[in-house]
């Protein structure tokens, strides 16, 4: 769900109405494993017959194709490199070790997963001082790559019982 939020939020940004074919549950998992075999989950983006998956494959692959109208992806290669560098930071720090790390531990080991999640916002909120997005003045790749993330925090905290931030 939460990956599948980054493309959304592109194709709203690029003027596009992502299509939506609507299947029954045993329809939609023979469909995603012919078109995704290897990680077998969504979101797949299927162009001129042949898909792509993982949502910021799909978000580069858009702004690589479809060059007219808003682009997402900075057009210096170093600041492209820098955009991958933060977006790997967050998947590695964020999504994969410290949220999922605050779910599934308790009492010492959630503290220091907690520490550990305190310390990665507090990097990413260093690295977007001063500006109003992380690409600058406009929404670009690290956003749609950290929106996801700002939307559900609330509900992350709620659940867990804790505050992140």
């Amino acid at each position: 769900m939460c990956f599948v939020l980054e493309t959304k939020f592109l194709c709203f940004l690029v003027n596009s109405d992502p299509t939506k074919k609507p299947k029954s549950g045993q329809q939609m998992a023979h469909e995603l494993l012919r078109l995704n075999p290897v990680t077998k989950k969504i979101p797949v983006l299927v162009h001129n017959g042949k898909p792509l998956a993982e949502s910021l494959v799909i978000i580069e692959y858009i702004d690589d194709t479809w060059k007219e109208g808003y682009s997402i992806m900075p057009k210096d290669p170093y600041d492209r490199a820098q955009a991958r560098f933060w977006d790997k930071f967050a998947e590695d720090k964020q999504c994969i070790t410290t949220t999922l790390g605050v779910f599934t531990s308790e009492g010492e080991a959630q503290q220091k997963v907690l520490q550990e999640a305190r310390e990665a916002f507090k990097t990413l909120e260093q690295a977007i001082t001063g500006k109003e997005h992380f690409g600058g003045d406009r929404i670009g790749y690290l956003d749609l790559a950290f929106g996801w993330f700002a939307f559900f925090m609330p509900i992350f905290e709620e659940i867990a019982g804790v505050s992140i931030s």
